[in-house]
């Protein structure tokens, strides 16, 4: 191979990179966005509880288990991402640390 063609693998290999990452932070995007609005839900349902007595444990109960299983996948995400950059992502808080941290850089987890 010549020198152009590796350039042309190279960039070709890069482009693909960035975009797998860019669809990684777009499904986190859009997971923060879903938990933010079951927030808002509880949120409007915890107002009606109080202010018209009005109660369904049901729905109060399936509203925390989307937040929670919702908080799991973007766990699941951002290691994904974290792996993809070199770094560690935080178990307890998800946040991104470089491959060399010993703690959490949020919140203070030992790795």
């Amino acid at each position: 191979m010549g020198f152009l063609e590796d350039s042309v693998n190279s960039v070709c290999k890069k482009s693909e990179e960035f975009i797998r990452v860019q669809r990684v932070k777009l499904k986190i995007s859009g997971i923060k966005s879903e938990i933010n609005s079951k927030f808002e839900e509880l949120g409007r349902y915890e107002y009606m509880h109080v202010v018209k007595e009005y109660s369904d444990e049901e729905y109060h109960n399936s509203i925390i288990e989307d937040i929670r299983l919702l908080k799991k996948e973007l766990a699941v995400q951002q290691r994904k991402l974290s792996m993809m950059k070199g770094g560690l992502a935080c178990a307890r808080c998800g946040a991104l640390n470089s491959d060399d941290a010993k703690y959490c850089s949020k919140c203070g987890e030992a790795f």
